[in-house]
C-alpha cells in the first residue's frame, strides 16, 4: 500500500521449468486506486519487467514506485547468478504510471 493507504500495486512474475532451466514470464505491475468500503479501480498497467517483476516499494510521500526485476531472456534466477544487469531497478511515476529512471 502507499503511504496514503489509499493506492495498492501488485507485481507479477511467474517462474517456470522448461527443460530443466527456470524460465520467467514477464512482469507487470498494476496500480490500484482504493476507497475505503469501494470497490478497487485500475489506475496503471505497467509493463515493468520483462523478465520478471519481484519486489516493489513507495517512496515516503508516494509520488515514486520502485520496482525490481529481470530483463526479458536474463530473468532475475540468472541475475542473481551472474550479477545484476541494466535495468534491474526502474523509478515510475505513481501519478502518471511513466517510467522515470531505470539502473
Amino acid at each position: 500500500f502507499s503511504p496514503d493507504g489509499r493506492h495498492l500495486a501488485t507485481a507479477g512474475g511467474t517462474v517456470r521449468w522448461v527443460m530443466d532451466e527456470p524460465v520467467q514470464d514477464g512482469g507487470e505491475v498494476i496500480v490500484w486506486w482504493w476507497e475505503r468500503g469501494g470497490e478497487p479501480k485500475l489506475v496503471h498497467k505497467l509493463s515493468a519487467h520483462p523478465g520478471g517483476c519481484f519486489a516493489l516499494a513507495w517512496s515516503p510521500d508516494g509520488k515514486t514506485l520502485a520496482t525490481g526485476g529481470g530483463e526479458a531472456g536474463h530473468g532475475f534466477l540468472r541475475q542473481a547468478q551472474e550479477g545484476a544487469s541494466k535495468d534491474a531497478v526502474k523509478l515510475w511515476d505513481a501519478a502518471a504510471g511513466k517510467l522515470l529512471r531505470s539502473y
